[in-house]
């Protein structure tokens, strides 16, 4: 329960980090790193941008990249529209101020953040490179790294409803304590999952 969506600190947290409460916003949690694929991130976020100036942009994390990030996020002028939130520990608030989580990773072991995202109720836009294991919803559509126009248009239909915001705990039980060890259980039972 503690992913489940809260109108409260999404207000708070929009506050803190000047985003309108009306915004549609894109999120991504992870380490400016060459594997998290921020560059790219942001030429799509670039193409949201332009249907939609309203759009805000929350990147949280920091990390060898973070120049590189603020010097293309200068030169696409987007200074205006993305916020650098920094190292946080306040996840589940952050996912609550979101309207979509963007995860475009060229690898993943297993994308531990787009679960919690999608354990708070966020639709997940992700490339082809994160498991399968860490696709829990159907709201999480996987679309290839090699399309920026089909990201941003990914990201524009995947507004959160509130149906899809209350559901986010239960999609993601088979993460639970009881249900992970049921299946290491069986592992060692030598049952088939």
């Amino acid at each position: 329960a503690v992913y489940r969506y809260d109108p409260t600190a999404r207000a708070r947290i929009r506050e803190t980090f000047h985003i309108p409460q009306d915004a549609f916003v894109v999120g991504h949690i992870g380490r400016f790193s060459a594997q998290k694929n921020h560059a790219f991130l942001l030429e799509a976020f670039a193409a949201v941008h332009r249907m939609h100036p309203e759009a805000i942009l929350m990147l949280v994390g920091d990390g060898e990249l973070r120049q590189d990030v603020t010097q293309q996020v200068e030169r696409l002028h987007l200074s205006d529209c993305v916020r650098f939130c920094g190292v946080r520990s306040d996840v589940p608030a952050l996912l609550s101020a979101m309207d979509v989580f963007a995860f475009p990773s060229r690898f993943e072991g297993l994308g531990i953040v787009a679960i919690e995202a999608q354990a708070a109720g966020l639709p997940v836009v992700c490339s082809e490179h994160i498991p399968v294991e860490a696709l829990l919803s159907p709201e999480t559509r996987q679309v290839p790294l090699s399309d920026a126009a089909g990201w941003a248009e990914a990201l524009l239909t995947a507004a959160a409803s509130e149906t899809t915001r209350d559901s986010g705990p239960e999609v993601c039980q088979r993460f639970s304590i009881d249900a992970v060890a049921a299946m290491i259980a069986s592992y060692y039972k030598g049952e088939q999952p």
